[in-house]
């Protein structure tokens, strides 16, 4: 796998971006996702993430986090290859993936954020192709 890695200065610090695709073989893939909670049908596009592996894509802890414990995987997707999510449009190609798990960080801080980062680990393979 092959991923590019930006950084960027700001002033608080480093930020790491994936900025492109990821590429396993001579397969790309699509890498950022909304990250979409279904609550009894109704779903709610709300943050997004990255693909990391065709396995795992990672977010911000607090899109996870409510009333002081992480969401229920079940209620969560991550639709990849959606360009323009508050529209239908025949020629998009995305496809969402269940979540089988969701492993927020051990010292994530709600209150401050600090260490604001969770992994997702999907319930299928990604096969996405662009």
């Amino acid at each position: 796998m092959e991923a590019l890695l930006q950084h960027q200065e700001h002033g608080h610090g480093w930020q790491v971006s994936f900025n492109m695709y990821f590429k396993i073989g001579n397969t790309c893939f699509f890498f950022k996702g909304a990250l979409i909670s279904d609550e009894n049908g109704l779903r709610t596009a709300h943050c997004g993430a990255t693909l990391i592996s065709d396995t795992h894509a990672i977010t911000a802890a607090h899109c996870l986090f409510d009333s002081g414990t992480y969401k229920n995987p079940s209620s969560l997707i991550l639709r990849l290859g959606e360009h323009n999510i508050e529209r239908e449009v025949p020629e998009d190609a995305s496809r969402d993936y269940q979540i089988a798990a969701v492993i927020g960080h051990s010292d994530f801080i709600p209150r401050t954020y600090l260490n604001d980062i969770a992994l997702l680990k999907l319930a299928e393979r990604v096969r996405h192709q662009l």
